[in-house]
């Protein structure tokens, strides 16, 4: 995102077991993960999106996101 000149903020999970982006588009804040295999893909995805994602991959059971919101800009 950096060197597309996006500005972008690195969030890391609870655990620092997970990591994805802010990306701030016209003034605003949304999330973007690239991961693929968790069901779908959050791009410019709100908080209250990726707050209410779940996915349950078999193996490691149901997914969802855990991250201290207080440590970065909320989404419209």
């Amino acid at each position: 995102m950096t060197r597309l000149g996006i500005e972008n903020i690195e969030i890391h999970e609870d655990d620092d077991s997970h990591f994805w982006n802010l990306v701030n588009i016209d003034g605003a804040w949304y999330h973007f993960d690239t991961t693929k295999g968790w069901g779908t893909e959050r791009f410019l995805w709100t908080d209250a999106q990726m707050d209410a994602y779940e996915y349950d991959n078999g193996t490691y059971g149901v997914i969802r996101y855990n991250w201290d919101h207080s440590k970065y800009p909320a989404t419209p």
